[in-house]
């Protein structure tokens, strides 16, 4: 990536920059709105594709900021290929299930995606992702009890398993989900 005064530079032979805009703050605002076209994009892409892995990862950095990284697996309507996805950076009060639980459904609210196309919920194995009864899965499974887990792997085996999973399964999986909700009038939504 270019430095911030590159990018202005080579701006300069086309637009004329305020002097006033020759700053990391502009590079960084810059960077925001334009996240927020991409990233409204590929949700919608996400929200339209038949169903998904959601894969994360906890993370606190040097200063002690907790974050949930998202990653999405998911074929788009418009191709054959599955494609992995960055979706996000969230930053947590507390590492505990239920804060990652109510991020992860704030998430899904807040960009439309539909909790019961998630099939599977990925994770390297920290215990308050996959702990029993209590940890992120065994919560998100009360909400969407079709929803598969692998436990300790790490994101290329995920992700060969998930190449590998029967596409016809899942679609029997989607009918029965679908067939339940609407004979529940369940909407889907957390």
């Amino acid at each position: 990536m270019l430095p911030v005064q590159d990018i202005n530079d080579h701006r300069e032979k086309y637009v004329r920059i305020p002097v006033s805009w020759r700053s990391k703050n502009y590079a960084f605002e810059f960077l925001e709105n334009i996240n927020c076209i991409v990233q409204n994009d590929l949700m919608h892409e996400i929200a339209s594709a038949t169903f998904h892995t959601l894969a994360v990862d906890e993370s606190t950095n040097i200063s002690i900021n907790r974050y949930l990284i998202l990653y999405f697996k998911y074929r788009s309507l418009y191709s054959a290929d599955y494609k992995t996805s960055f979706g996000g950076l969230l930053r947590l009060q507390e590492l505990d299930a239920v804060s990652i639980v109510s991020a992860i459904k704030e998430f899904y609210k807040k960009h439309q995606l539909d909790p019961m196309k998630m099939v599977m919920f990925t994770s390297i194995g920290a215990s308050v992702m996959l702990g029993k009864p209590n940890g992120v899965v065994a919560q998100l499974k009360h909400d969407i009890p079709h929803l598969g887990d692998f436990r300790g792997m790490e994101r290329d085996q995920a992700d060969k398993r998930h190449r590998n999973l029967n596409e016809d399964h899942l679609h029997s999986v989607l009918s029965v989900i679908q067939e339940k909700m609407q004979i529940s009038g369940n909407s889907g939504c957390f």
